[in-house]
């Protein structure tokens, strides 16, 4: 998952043009985004900021700036396309615990039917077993 996300950004990159010098405030916003993406699929700011040809310290900015900016409506629209683009990649699937795992296990166990196993569904993505976070927003 992680290669098929580094290659999806370097495609972009270049699509878009992220690694020049422009500030336009739409491409400061798509940057940031994808930032914060590679950020939450654990690439290090070193390696972020050779493919946007920007230093670590840049980075930085760019995720501050992410996290003050995230809910706002400009930014929500100028990377509208983006979460399009890479909605594969803003679900992490949740660690889970060995408590959790036996929990969640005792609880498909107990499922006898079709009803019973899309109410687990529900419970699981609504995170009852995870103590992590599902979408990289949260």
């Amino acid at each position: 998952m992680r290669e098929q996300l580094l290659e999806k950004v370097k495609e972009v990159i270049k699509r878009d043009e992220l690694d020049t010098s422009c500030r336009a405030q739409q491409m400061v916003y798509q940057r940031a985004f994808v930032y914060h993406l590679m950020q939450k699929h654990g690439y290090s700011l070193t390696k972020t900021g050779k493919l946007f040809n920007r230093t670590h310290a840049t980075i930085i900015n760019g995720l501050n700036l992410y996290n003050s900016i995230k809910n706002d409506k400009v930014f929500l629209d100028y990377i509208a396309s983006y979460v399009v683009e890479f909605k594969e990649f803003l679900f992490i699937t949740p660690s889970l615990s060995k408590k959790n795992r036996s929990r969640m296990e005792e609880a498909v166990l107990q499922c006898s039917n079709f009803l019973d196993l899309c109410h687990l569904q529900e419970r699981i993505k609504n995170g009852e077993f995870s103590t992590r976070a599902t979408y990289l927003d949260k």
